[in-house]
């Protein structure tokens, strides 16, 4: 039995199972990165709702929407935010 053979099968099969673990945990990564934005596009669009119906707020709720939707809409341009 070549042993050298061995070790190097050895050691691709180990790096192969790390490669593996590691697009485990990015995939996973991504799926919690979709799942927040998502959550966050949820809320601002619950804003805008709240914003255009407007009844019983007071100028400075209204002041804050206001900045909160500029926020969403500098941090998050159309071609970025996730499908529906």
């Amino acid at each position: 039995m070549d042993w050298g053979l061995v070790v190097t099968g050895t050691s691709m099969a180990v790096s192969v199972i790390a490669m593996v673990r590691a697009l485990g945990w990015a995939w996973r990564a991504q799926q919690e990165a979709v799942r927040r934005q998502r959550a966050h596009e949820a809320l601002m669009y619950e804003q805008v709702a709240q914003f255009r119906e407007g009844s019983g707020q007071s100028a400075s709720h209204r002041q804050n929407l206001t900045q909160a939707l500029e926020q969403f809409r500098v941090e998050v341009p159309d071609a970025m935010k996730t499908p529906r």
